[in-house]
């Protein structure tokens, strides 16, 4: 028996489920280069590219910033991540030799490139050994 009353029905309807689709993961931001290279997009969408640190850029680092800075561990977390920059959306980005110029980056960067730029070197990080190990396997 079918009732219906405006657009509501009490006829019984047969289900069909299609079957699931798997949701694609989202693409990365990060494109690595090479073990020292990557470009990041930000939220903003500016192309970053980034260089990882040698030791000679950080201490180039700890003498940009002088002695004082270079005691706080948030100045040298911030202007490690502003060093590691070589361009911002086509635009070559000095390494900065004095405090003022890593000043300039960070503001130039602000929260969606240093968050980018984080994510960016995260992803040049070697692998750890259980990762390295799996590798292996595949």
């Amino acid at each position: 028996m079918t009732v219906s009353v405006s657009n509501v029905s009490t006829e019984p309807r047969e289900h069909k489920h299609a079957a699931p689709v798997p949701a694609e993961a989202p693409a990365s931001p990060v494109t690595v280069h090479d073990d020292k290279t990557a470009t990041v997009k930000d939220r903003t969408g500016r192309v970053i590219r980034i260089k990882k640190l040698s030791a000679y850029d950080r201490y180039r680092l700890f003498r940009a910033l002088g002695p004082a800075q270079s005691e706080n561990p948030r100045m040298v977390q911030y202007a490690s991540l502003a060093a590691s920059v070589a361009e911002i959306a086509g635009d070559p980005v000095a390494f900065p030799t004095t405090s003022d110029q890593v000043d300039v980056i960070i503001k130039r960067l602000d929260d969606a490139g240093l968050d980018a730029v984080m994510l960016a070197l995260v992803a040049l990080l070697p692998p750890s050994d259980e990762e390295a190990a799996e590798r292996v396997k595949n």
